[in-house]
């Protein structure tokens, strides 16, 4: 089994940040 390091939780950090960040978006322009 993989184990996460730090270099995933990176990876992970960062498709979380620009995924809220859309939706975010997204909301805006549905208002």
């Amino acid at each position: 089994m993989h184990r996460l390091d730090v270099e995933d939780f990176k990876y992970i950090t960062v498709f979380l940040q620009s995924a809220y960040v859309n939706q975010m978006q997204a909301n805006a322009t549905l208002m």
